[in-house]
Parts: C-alpha cells; structure tokens; sequence
C-alpha cells in the first residue's frame, strides 16, 4: 500500500458542487490516469465532520469517481446512508452521473426510497433506518459525483461521541480529504493509524477550530493479513473524539444505568434464587445462571434504548434483552444480594487512549468490586459464566472496563 501527499492544483470538482460544466468535469476526470486494474478510480473523496457548541454533528461525504469496468459499474450502482430519527434529520442525498458523450443525467427524487434498515444476525430491533437510491445510467466510462448530508437535532450522548475514518479503498483514490470542524470549547482530540507522512493542517478562527488531512494518490489497499491481534491497525485510519475524557463518560452513563435501576424491586426473586448459597460466588453464579437462561439476548433499540437499557422489571417481564439490558438487570439483582456490582463498558480495538465516548463501546458487562481482583459476568450469551480478570492482566485487545467515578485498563 502507498501513501503519497501531494499539492492539489484546482480540479472542477473543487468548486461548487454539482455545478461543474459536464464537459470539463468528464475531461478532467477522464485525464486522470487509473492503474490497468482498477474497477472504479476515486478522483475526490471528501468527507467533513462539523460540531457546534451541543456536541450536534453535521455530516458531509462528497464522491466523485470515474466507472473503468462492468465490475465497477454493478458494485458502485447506488448510493446509501443510514439515519436514526431519535437524533438525525432525514438525510439528503445528491448525485449526477455523466457519460461519455457528456450527457448528464441527475439523480430524481423520486428514486430514493426510506426503508427501515434491516439488522444482520435479526436479534436486534430499532428505528434505523436508511436511505438508497440507484445511480440512473450507470456503466463503464461514466463519471459520477455524489454528496450525502446529515444532520443531528440532538447529540448521540451528550458526554462526548468518536469515530473513526478509513483513509482509502480497495479502489485507487487520487486525492482524499477528511475536515474535523468543533467550537474552540469542544474537547477535539484524534489519533492517526498507519498515516506517518500525514501531517494535519490546523487553523483557528472566530472561536472555531478546523483540522484538515490530505492525502493522496493511494494505492488500492490490500486485503488485511488474516488473523491479527486486535490491537493492530488494519488500514489507514483517522479517529477523533469530542468527549472530554473517559472519566467524565463513564460518569454520565453510569448515571443513566442507576435512573434506570432505581426502584427495581427484585429482593424476593432474588432471595429464592440464592437461598441455601452460602458463598458469595455461588449466589453470583445463581443469579447469573437464572438471568442467562431466563432472559434471552434480543434487542428493541427504538429511539434513546439504543444506549439507554430498559428498567430491570421491564426486562423481566417481556424476558429479554440486549447487552445492555440484561447487564443492568443483573446488577440490580446482584446489589439485592447485597454485592456490588456495576456496568462495565466494554471497548476493544485501535486508538484505546483516545476514544471517550459513549459511541464507542462494544459492549456491556457486569463488573463486581472484588479486590484485588475484578470479577466480571458476562451477561451478554446464555453460555456467560463467572470468571476472573485480573486488573493488569487484560487481553490482548487491552480491553477498557468502566463504571461510575473509576476508569481501568
């Protein structure tokens, strides 16, 4: 894979969008010189990331790219963004496509269609949703610009989110740009992943701060090497936070968990459960074994549930829920035991110090304060059991365990 960085003279599509003259646009486009192998060659990818004083976000992914082949032309016939009505406006979507004979042929309204999106493995249920359109008069040779915006009317979790941006394709892209924008205020951070040579431009003005990453051309990158450790990068990548730090995250959503626990009343269920235990593991393992076969791993993420878990009696009685449901639901039985226990939010992966964030968790699991150890059940499958993990013995992921006022690694 090859990184270069350099100057960008002015291009059409560096102008306002969408209003290129088609024949300069095609040109200029065409001039650009692709590798014989190449499917599709990106010309200009840009995306921006533009916070205000709330922490709201606003997204924008502009695209052009020139069709080589019919390979390209069927994978690269649609475009798509996906949206959450709880704290998203609805997206817009804009895109042209010009042939050969510099025909340009604009993308209609009434060819995007709004569906709720379909979740992978069908043990989760939400509002998302997800905007696709396909790209009219798609072929090879065809040159296509395409912008996606979205907006948010609310903060996904007001103590901060992240995110991480890939920096190339398994297609060639002459030029990329990725822009962060947030209020002096705002805490932005970033961290970047097999990107020595890039170096960020950073400006302040009118109380704003901007950073900006170029880079290009780049090389198609190759498939990741099979079976790496989860602390290693897997491609060139960008990940930026705004929330203040870790500690101030775990706050926030620890008090989230104890709104949605308090005035559970779970002592008598819980005292059948653990009547003639006489050690506190074997009440533990009691509790844990009841809410594993008794609560099964499903879902309902409508709106705020997609991060805040429903209330213990609720998870009880409808008998299921996700991580993050049966995970509190088991700390307010494993309190009714009189142990302590918290919610610990799990997050494995690249750029560890950086992300706080509520965006960032894999997810969630019960944490009971045994000292000098960490006791930890995994609430998540029915195959959970009890186990150990050792406080400066983690995984190989150097996996986060949060909760409440205290943050370890």
């Amino acid at each position: 894979m090859s990184v270069r960085v350099v100057a960008q003279s002015a291009l059409p599509w560096e102008g306002a969008h969408f209003s290129g003259d088609a024949r300069a646009f095609y040109d200029a486009a065409s001039a650009v010189q692709a590798p014989a192998s190449a499917d599709v060659m990106v010309l200009e990818e840009d995306e921006k990331y533009s916070f205000d004083a709330q922490g709201r976000q606003v997204y924008t992914h502009y695209l052009v790219y020139k069709v080589l082949t019919q390979k390209g032309a069927e994978e690269w016939d649609a475009v798509t963004m996906h949206w959450e009505p709880w704290h998203d406006e609805r997206p817009i979507i804009k895109a042209r496509v010009i042939s050969k004979d510099y025909e340009v042929h604009p993308l209609g309204d009434k060819a995007i269609t709004d569906a709720p999106a379909k979740d992978e493995d069908n043990a989760t249920y939400g509002d998302q949703r997800v905007l696709r359109a396909p790209l009219p008069a798609i072929a090879p040779g065809v040159v296509v610009e395409e912008e996606r915006t979205g907006r948010e009317t609310a903060p996904f979790f007001d103590a901060g989110k992240v995110s991480r941006v890939y920096l190339g394709r398994s297609d060639p892209v002459h030029h990329m740009r990725l822009t962060l924008e947030a209020p002096s205020s705002l805490p932005l951070r970033y961290e970047t992943q097999l990107l020595p040579g890039l170096k960020p431009q950073r400006t302040e003005a009118d109380g704003r701060v901007t950073i900006v990453f170029e880079t290009g051309p780049m090389d198609a990158l190759e498939n990741e090497e099979p079976l790496l450790p989860g602390d290693v990068p897997r491609f060139p990548s960008v990940t930026f936070s705004t929330g203040q730090s870790w500690q101030q995250v775990a706050e926030a959503y620890n008090q989230v968990v104890d709104q949605q626990i308090a005035g559970a009343d779970v002592k008598a269920l819980v005292g059948k459960l653990i009547r003639g235990q006489t050690s506190r593991d074997d009440q533990a393992a009691a509790i844990l074994d009841y809410v594993n076969h008794e609560v099964r791993y499903t879902g309902v993420e409508f709106g705020e549930n997609s991060i805040v878990p429903r209330s213990p009696v609720e998870t009880l009685k409808e008998k299921y829920g996700d991580c993050k449901d049966k995970s509190s639901l088991l700390v307010a039985m494993l309190r009714a035991a009189k142990i302590p226990a918290y919610v610990a939010l799990l997050d494995a992966g690249q750029g560890k110090t950086l992300r706080p964030s509520c965006r960032a968790w894999g997810c969630s699991i019960t944490r009971s304060s045994m000292f000098p150890e960490v006791r930890r059940y995994g609430s998540m499958r029915p195959m959970s059991t009890p186990g150990w993990v050792r406080r400066r013995r983690w995984t190989r992921d150097g996996w986060h365990w949060w909760r409440g006022r205290e943050m370890t690694r």
